[in-house]
């Protein structure tokens, strides 16, 4: 590809942005002007970060200039080991109106992060914007899958201060336009396709319905991984000894095959007069989770220490408790946790699956507490031959949850109950029969809700409103 010569008098002019045989329209004209304010961003200022090195990768703050089509534009970027990642959803905002334009999503039929082709990306206003943190608290690989078009892709991708970034050489590819380097002027240099990319074409319109879904937080959505997604040590800002296995392309799908969840048999909770609780501090290890960059505290070790003081309760109550994990170390991402509770479960002793989370949104300002309960139907042999829907022991313990966190009089919202079909600890459970919940008590993040988890005391309250929640559904609903 031939290099770019960028003249100052390109950043005056927003060209180029839709195909000059392109017919006008309401459309049209909106996503020109989507895409000629993408293109017009003046560079922010790049947040002093101190260069480090975690395991082998050396990690900075991109101080690279970036073109699209000869037009300077500012998205937030990392240099990892002299190459440069960029958020997915900053890169889609960027080509909007273009050939190479695609969108980001999140799908909840496979809880991953979704790239759709030949589609204007959908704007949510957080575009472009810096992580407004001066330190880099969070580095990790990045757990979430990417389908492109349905099918998994592989790109090598971190997440860092809780947001996935992406080497723009992998992206590049998959999505369809050039990128190169000019070295005369430090500038990432992107190329887009003239012609539009055809969007893809569903074989019925609930297909097409899918692709609608929004992108849920980092925390919730890529258990994420948010990340979702997209949550080692308490204490120190970056976890150490972090094991970065060689990333190896999967063998590609074959785009004949449609991916398909195999069907579980229905176990449900066994009514044997032992109830038995599969309790998961959610995160752990290398996946530190949500975190507080004022007072260093972390999701794993918050969650853990949760977990503890509820375990020694119920067992002190005859629970029978088991742990996903026993301490801060293990780390259990994406696929290994949730083979755990497939595991768990077809063992045939699970009445209940509790995920204990602490919440945190990339602004810092969300605050209360919210529980995630099963939808109806998550197995098809639900309210069949008297097998009674889990849903029904979900949605209640969630309500007695959230009741138990409003009479701790701590000033928390109640940010109420959501129906959840895509975060492992809850669906996975609900597919043999089985209730779950995930509890976020609060945002861990938050200037004023940390206050309410900062100290022992506040954590052994956390946990005892959750033994109490639990203690009230028992005394009605069989084990």
């Amino acid at each position: 590809m031939k290099k770019r010569i960028l003249p100052s008098a390109l950043l005056l002019l927003a060209l180029f942005i839709l195909p000059a045989s392109a017919a006008p329209s309401d459309d049209l004209e909106q996503n020109a002007s989507i895409a000629e304010s993408a293109l017009q961003v003046s560079p922010a200022p790049v947040t002093a970060v101190t260069p480090m090195t975690v395991s082998g990768l050396n990690l900075s703050q991109s101080t690279s200039n970036v073109a699209v089509d000869g037009l300077l534009v500012s998205p937030e970027g990392y240099c990892i080991n002299q190459e440069n990642y960029y958020k997915l959803r900053d890169l889609a905002y960027l080509l909007t109106g273009k050939g190479a334009a695609f969108d980001v999503v999140w799908d909840d039929q496979y809880a991953c992060i979704s790239m759709l082709s030949g589609r204007d990306y959908t704007a949510t206003g957080s575009e472009l914007l810096p992580s407004g943190s001066a330190s880099i608290y969070k580095f990790v690989p990045s757990y979430s899958d990417v389908r492109l078009n349905g099918q998994l892709v592989q790109m090598t991708g971190f997440n860092i201060n809780n947001n996935n970034y992406y080497r723009i050489r992998d992206v590049a590819p998959i999505v369809g336009f050039e990128v190169d380097w000019d070295k005369d002027t430090n500038t990432v240099v992107i190329d887009s396709m003239t012609d539009p990319v055809p969007p893809p074409v569903a074989e019925n319109p609930e297909e097409e319905d899918q692709d609608e879904a929004t992108v849920k937080d980092n925390d919730t959505g890529t258990d994420t991984g948010i990340v979702p997604d997209a949550d080692a040590g308490s204490s120190s800002q970056l976890p150490s000894g972090i094991p970065f296995a060689p990333l190896t392309p999967e063998t590609p799908a074959d785009p004949e095959e449609e991916p398909t969840e195999p069907e579980y048999p229905w176990i449900g909770p066994k009514i044997d007069g032992v109830l038995t609780i599969l309790l998961d501090p959610g995160h752990g290890g290398t996946d530190p989770g949500c975190f507080n960059p004022d007072t260093k505290q972390d999701e794993n070790v918050t969650n853990m220490h949760v977990a503890n003081d509820l375990k020694e309760m119920l067992e002190a109550q005859g629970v029978r408790v088991i742990l996903t994990r026993s301490d801060t170390s293990t780390t259990l991402v994406g696929p290994d946790r949730k083979q755990l509770v497939r595991d768990l479960c077809e063992e045939g002793e699970l009445d209940l699956v509790l995920s204990i989370h602490h919440n945190g949104v990339e602004t810092r300002v969300g605050t209360g507490s919210e529980v995630y309960v099963q939808p109806a139907k998550l197995s098809p042999e639900a309210g069949v031959d008297g097998n009674d829907d889990p849903c029904i022991t979900s949605q209640s313990l969630g309500k007695r949850l959230l009741r138990s966190y409003m009479a701790m009089n701590n000033g928390l919202t109640n940010r109420g109950m959501k129906e959840s079909d895509s975060l492992y600890m809850v669906y996975v459970a609900g597919e043999y029969g089985i209730p779950a919940v995930l509890s976020e008590f609060c945002f861990i993040d938050n200037a004023k809700d940390i206050l309410l988890i900062d100290e022992p005391q506040e954590l052994e309250a956390e946990a005892k409103a959750i033994f109490d929640a639990i203690m009230e559904l028992y005394k009605s609903t069989p084990y």
